[in-house]
């Protein structure tokens, strides 16, 4: 039986307090922006995020500006955009990744929005509504390369 070996972490931007990868630098963290602080985000997803040792949360996008201020206190996180500004959110050089976190039937915008981007998208389940859907997500992703 093959022995099993693990994959390193993907990596990104340095953090301020890094940690030392198998070659001995820095490992970097994959910078994300949460898309929809609904429910299933804010019990999951950003606490999630919290504890992953390679993980930033640097951007929060919703329509409730008073969720926005809250979490962006409670998480450090450094800007907040609405939805009509989600593309100025993938605009940040400084932004790798993109969690979706909004209601299913809105996941194929985002997802294509943030493939065209180049950004590396999770995205909560169902992915989408139909296989069509699913394709279209994945066949953006792979052109952008993302």
């Amino acid at each position: 039986m093959p022995k099993e070996t693990s994959s390193p972490a993907p990596t990104t931007a340095s953090d301020s307090s890094p940690a030392e990868s198998e070659s001995g630098s820095p490992k970097k963290k994959l910078r994300f922006a949460a898309v929809g602080l609904g429910h299933i985000t804010q019990v999951a997803a950003l606490p999630g995020f919290k504890q992953a040792a390679n993980v930033e949360l640097r951007s929060l996008v919703s329509g409730d500006r008073k969720k926005l201020a809250t979490l962006k206190k409670r998480y450090g996180v450094a800007a907040t955009y609405t939805y009509d500004q989600f593309d100025a959110c993938l605009a940040d050089p400084e932004l790798d990744a993109v969690y979706i976190g909004l209601p299913n039937d809105q996941h194929l915008d985002c997802v294509l929005r943030a493939a065209a981007a180049g950004k590396h998208v999770l995205c909560e389940k169902p992915l989408a509504l139909t296989a069509e859907d699913c394709r279209l997500m994945r066949d953006a992703a792979e052109k952008s390369g993302s």
